[in-house]
């Protein structure tokens, strides 16, 4: 039950992330932060890699 609300958790935030950076990329093109939100994309998908893939190791007794 714990990695389903996980996996629910990361895939709320994976999508909130992608409004927001189609709502910075459309409004406020100006901002140079917007060149960093990618790499917030990266640093969520390692995270989420990580964290599920472990829990997999210990279930396969590896």
């Amino acid at each position: 039950m714990k990695r389903v609300l996980k996996a629910v958790i990361y895939a709320i935030t994976t999508v909130l992330l992608l409004l927001f950076c189609i709502y910075i990329f459309r409004f406020h093109p100006e901002i140079q932060f917007a060149f960093l939100l990618p790499g917030l994309f990266l640093i969520l998908f390692s995270a989420f890699l990580n964290d599920f893939s472990s829990k997999s190791r210990m279930v396969r007794g590896k």
